[in-house]
């Protein structure tokens, strides 16, 4: 498990330096004619999608269940409690600071749980990356909160998407410095920043294939968010004919813990293959239920209303098709999952489990290879 060191040279800053040492030639330039001006049109024809790379040295994004190549993770610290310092007022009201949904941690257990997350990634090939976020990390309204969440930024085709959060005081600010530093470190471009009374927590939405992209209502998505997103994704699909769903989830919430349901979809459904989801049947409305149905997909219910409880079975990393990461002490969900053919990398995940964050939280993916389509 290595841990880039503070001073190194990001890849933005590897890719700017090969350029400067690049032998370049006149045919490098688009569309490029001897002794002919430049045909403006034919550059306004260039697709973002192939432009970017060249300006940030790489590509970026998850969308669909293709491989997984490239993630990163949070250095766990002390930082994840500063909101119950006594330095702060917010400690003298816990029951309100905990309704939020998280609670403390023991940061010991996390930062062993964290390392053998990262070891279980690179094992499976999975180039990762660590987010430091210094000693004393604020949001707009105190100090930040579960930084462990580095899924609060979106990468999808050509960037990221910066959320607006609509649950929790301590997380404005969480998906912003993540876009900053996805882009000084990673060189990932911001795309779009959710605006105006729109909310939207898109890192929580769901791709089903290339072509299908699950969106929700709930707590953390409201129709203006959505409205707003949509397009975006779209551009990013391509030439693909997306399908988007929207799930109702059934909570007003972050997290009901007397049944289990969440205002975020991970903690509600999940792909497994292009074919086949994991899902907890209470979490979401009657259409997706019958959506599902009509898909031909064959459906893994959690059956097991404690372990969804605790562990939230659902909340998941795919690594490819029929390959997923899932939390180890969801035993039920687990077998269940396994009997329908599909490959269970198992992770340990109980403290994170405790306080409310499983896989897919804990994950910022930022690249997928292309994947399959579900309706191509």
């Amino acid at each position: 498990m290595a841990i880039e060191q503070v001073g190194t040279a990001s890849q933005y800053e590897q890719h700017l330096e090969a350029l400067r040492e690049r032998d370049w030639k006149l045919d490098d330039v688009p569309f490029y004619e001897p002794g002919q001006p430049t045909d403006f049109a034919a550059l306004a024809r260039l697709d973002y999608q192939d432009i970017y790379p060249e300006v940030w040295g790489r590509r970026c994004g998850e969308n669909g269940i293709g491989r997984l190549r490239e993630a990163a993770i949070s250095v766990i610290t002390d930082a994840e409690m500063a909101a119950y310092d006594e330095r702060y007022p917010f400690h003298e009201d816990v029951p309100w600071l905990e309704s939020h949904g998280l609670q403390r941690a023991d940061i010991a257990k996390m930062q062993d749980e964290q390392a053998n997350y990262a070891a279980l990634l690179e094992d499976a090939g999975v180039k990762l990356h660590w987010i430091d976020w210094g000693e004393t990390p604020m949001s707009a309204f105190g100090p930040m909160q579960a930084m462990w969440a580095p899924s609060d930024l979106w990468i999808i085709r050509g960037g990221s998407v910066i959320q607006k959060t609509g649950w929790h005081p301590f997380s404005f600010g969480r998906s912003e410095f993540m876009a900053r530093w996805a882009q000084h470190h990673l060189g990932v471009p911001i795309l779009y920043t959710i605006v105006g009374k729109g909310v939207q927590e898109p890192a929580t939405t769901m791709w089903f294939a290339d072509d299908v992209w699950v969106t929700g209502i709930s707590a953390a998505y409201n129709a203006e968010g959505n409205r707003q997103l949509e397009p975006v994704v779209r551009r990013s699909a391509g030439d693909v004919d997306l399908e988007v769903h929207t799930i109702h989830l059934s909570t007003d919430r972050f997290v009901d813990r007397d049944s289990g349901c969440s205002a975020h979809l991970t903690n509600a459904i999940c792909p497994l293959d292009i074919d086949k989801v994991l899902v907890y049947p209470s979490a979401v409305d009657a259409d997706t239920h019958e959506w599902l149905r009509r898909k031909g997909y064959k459906i893994v219910e959690v059956e097991d209303r404690e372990e969804q409880i605790r562990y939230t079975p659902t909340n998941t990393i795919p690594l490819e098709p029929g390959v997923i990461f899932m939390v180890k002490e969801a035993k039920r969900a687990v077998a269940a999952v396994r009997k329908a053919g599909v490959e269970v990398i198992e992770v340990p995940n109980e403290e994170f489990s405790r306080i409310g964050g499983a896989l897919h939280c804990r994950t910022m993916r930022v690249l997928r290879d292309p994947g399959p389509l579900k309706n191509g």
